[in-house]
């Protein structure tokens, strides 16, 4: 018996599946400082969620699961192309002067 092929999946669909993984997977929590992200914000919200790569694009990182993680807009933004340490370090400054 001949079984009906499934409809190709768009592009479109395949990153909303992977946000949705990736949301998941990380419980819905920014991997920088670990606030509730949410896709039901407006999009300019500061915990609207966005995914970061590990490695930026920029230097080379790819779109691989391994180099994604979940981040809320105001992380996603204020690491920019800075490596994870860098930004790590500019949050650790931050901490500390806000003390």
């Amino acid at each position: 018996m001949d079984r009906p092929h499934p409809k190709p999946r768009s592009k479109l669909n395949d990153i909303q599946l992977r946000r949705n993984q990736l949301w998941k997977k990380s419980g819905g929590r920014c991997f920088y400082c670990g606030i509730q992200t949410s896709f039901k914000v407006s999009i300019k919200d500061p915990t609207y969620f966005t995914i970061d790569h590990l490695i930026p694009k920029c230097k080379g990182g790819k779109n691989a699961q391994s180099n994604l993680v979940a981040a809320c807009r105001a992380c996603n933004n204020a690491r920019g192309h800075k490596s994870v340490f860098e930004f790590a370090g500019d949050k650790e400054d931050n901490t500390l002067r806000n003390d």
